[in-house]
């Protein structure tokens, strides 16, 4: 089978700065069907 897939976005605390929108990481996981995150190791979220 294949092995699990997580989309990751980087670096959430600097929303001033996004470049990806978080809609568009929800929908390409799921044409992807895998889990999507967003992560800020700044605010210590989802590390």
């Amino acid at each position: 089978g294949q092995p699990p897939l997580v989309l990751v976005g980087n670096k959430s605390d600097l929303e001033g700065e996004r470049v990806v929108l978080r809609q568009d990481g929800q929908e390409l996981a799921r044409r992807w069907k895998c889990t999507f995150l967003e992560t800020s190791a700044k605010v210590q979220l989802n590390i």
